[in-house]
């Protein structure tokens, strides 16, 4: 039993040549962003916030373990960057802005996050 009996995989020449000319006449790329190893983060703790599946007891043990095992083995595939995640911003042509979207990439301060198994670095 599959969790996601479909999906959609494109590759960057598939994605850019897709569009076409009359697309990129319109819109500029301004930035192209790979958040996969950052999601394995996320897809971990997706899991962890099951909490034992409190409130979700009509879920039966069969589905809880195949989640569970979808959400690590995603994890696991954006870890070691053979599934991807990205962003791709755009400004509309012709545009009045005058700076770049590089601002999104501005880090912001966070709190030092409570280490768990699931959010370590893999190294």
């Amino acid at each position: 039993m599959a969790v996601y009996t479909a999906n959609h995989r494109l590759c960057t020449s598939q994605t850019l040549r897709g569009w076409g000319d009359r697309f990129q006449e319109r819109w500029h790329l301004e930035d192209w962003q790979s958040f996969g190893v950052s999601y394995a983060k996320t897809l971990r703790a997706w899991k962890d916030n099951l909490d034992n599946w409190k409130g979700l007891e009509e879920f039966d043990l069969r589905f809880r373990r195949m989640w569970e095992y979808y959400l690590m083995c995603c994890a696991a595939s954006f870890q070691a960057r053979r599934t991807k995640l990205w962003q791709l911003v755009y400004t509309k042509y012709p545009s009045k802005r005058q700076d770049d979207c590089h601002h999104i990439r501005q880090p912001k301060r966070a709190e030092p996050a409570t280490a768990t198994r699931w959010n370590r670095e893999i190294t």
